[in-house]
C-alpha cells in the first residue's frame, strides 16, 4: 500500500473527496451572481451577439475627425494620451486623419498612389496586354480589307463578263 496517496488519508480526512474535473463544465452561477446584462427580463439569458462573430469597423464622421484632431492640436503633449484612450484611438489613426484634412485642405480628393517597383511592373504588364490586344485587333482589320478588295475586284470582273456577253 502507498502511503499518502489513498482519499481517506488523515490529511484529506477534513476536505471533500477529489473530483475528475477533466471533462465536466463548471456550475451555472447562482441567480445573484448574473449580471443584469446576461440575465435579461425574468431571469432568462438575453439574446446576445455571438462572441464569434466579427466586429464592424468603426467609421468616424467627418465632423467627429476635425473635432478630436482640433481637441488634440489644441492639448498639451501630456494630455493627448488621455484624449486618445478617452475616444478609443490610436495615435496611428490620428496620423492618417492628419493626412486626409491635410489632403482636404489642398482639395486632393484621392491620396497619391504609392509608386512602388511593382506598381510600375504591373502597369508595364497591362500595357503589353493590351498592346497584344490592339495588334491582333489591328491585323484582323487589315485582312478583312484585303478581303473586301479581293471580293470588290472579282465582282468587277464578274460584272464585266456579264456586259461583254452577246
Amino acid at each position: 500500500m502507498k502511503v499518502g496517496h489513498s482519499n481517506s488519508s488523515p490529511a484529506r480526512a477534513d476536505k471533500e473527496p477529489m473530483m475528475d474535473t477533466r471533462n465536466t463544465t463548471p456550475p451555472a452561477p447562482a441567480r445573484s451572481e448574473r449580471s443584469e446584462r446576461s440575465a435579461g427580463a425574468g431571469g432568462v439569458a438575453a439574446n446576445l451577439p455571438s462572441p464569434h462573430a466579427k466586429p464592424k469597423k468603426r467609421t468616424f464622421t467627418a465632423a467627429y475627425r476635425l473635432r478630436v484632431l482640433t481637441e488634440i492640436d489644441q492639448a498639451d503633449s501630456g494630455q493627448i494620451g488621455v484624449i486618445l484612450r478617452r475616444e478609443g484611438l490610436y495615435s496611428s489613426t490620428l496620423t492618417s486623419w492628419r493626412r486626409w484634412r491635410d489632403a482636404a485642405a489642398k482639395d486632393a480628393k484621392v491620396p497619391p498612389v504609392k509608386e512602388t517597383a511593382r506598381y510600375w511592373r504591373g502597369r508595364a504588364e497591362k500595357a503589353e496586354r493590351e498592346v497584344a490586344r490592339l495588334d491582333l485587333r489591328l491585323k484582323k482589320s487589315d485582312a478583312l480589307v484585303d478581303l473586301q478588295k479581293k471580293l470588290a475586284s472579282a465582282f468587277d470582273l464578274i460584272s464585266q463578263a456579264e456586259e461583254s456577253r452577246p
